[in-house]
């Protein structure tokens, strides 16, 4: 997995690199940090799940084409999501951290309303690796603080594919502040009921993101 990791980065900076060099267009550096919310959804109603805040910071670099408004950045980030999950009283998950490295890359269209302030519209692919625990379990505990041989667990997937879609605006050329949601393209993991195999529940984890960029 780490491998594949720095080679995807890798792959991005030697792309907007390219992407500079073909268009000639100015590149930038730039910190980012923002704040996830995010929701568990499962394919079956048979658990309530709660919206949870995180986090996220990192590096990201940007090329733009020059009087076309178009440009690509893309972002090397660490991001920090919360879990919680709840079938029954005896049968629950809560607070549980999803760290991941999450790579994006986004096509922006940025429009010039003034010499101060700019906005955009991006879209683009994810790429989340899990860098946390693997497993869920929901089974109950009994007095003695074990599991029981009933109820659902399962596995995370170690990476995941998803789609951005934001909005956002540029202060100054320097500060950037915007709203990105997250849609997974795969599933997330899965759930097994450990009594019976057959019955298993995919799940998936939407997420809203507020985020702040500073350009150097």
């Amino acid at each position: 997995m780490k491998r594949n990791l720095l080679a995807a980065f890798a792959a991005i900076l030697f792309f907007a690199a390219g992407a500079q060099h073909a268009v000639a267009g100015p590149f930038k550096w730039g910190v980012e940090a923002g704040l996830n919310l995010n929701k568990l959804k499962f394919d079956q109603s048979a658990f309530d799940t709660e919206n949870r805040a995180g986090w996220f910071v990192g590096v990201k670099g940007q090329v733009t084409i020059p009087l076309a408004g178009l440009g690509l950045d893309a972002a090397l980030l660490y991001s920090q999501r919360y879990v919680s999950v709840v079938e029954s009283e005896e049968s629950y998950l809560k607070n549980r951290s999803l760290p991941t490295i999450a790579i994006p890359v986004n096509v922006k269209y940025t429009f010039g309303l003034s010499s101060l302030l700019s906005v955009y519209v991006a879209t683009g692919p994810q790429w989340d690796y899990n860098m946390g625990k693997k497993t869920i379990d929901l089974r109950p505990q009994d007095q003695n603080g074990e599991r029981v041989e009933s109820g659902f667990k399962g596995a995370l997937e170690e990476s995941q594919f998803s789609w951005n879609v934001g909005v956002g605006a540029t202060i100054k050329g320097h500060v950037q502040v915007g709203y990105t949601y997250n849609i997974p393209m795969g599933n997330t993991g899965e759930l097994t009921n450990v009594a019976d195999a057959a019955q298993s529940i995919s799940l998936k984890n939407n997420t809203h993101q507020v985020r702040i960029a500073y350009w150097f």
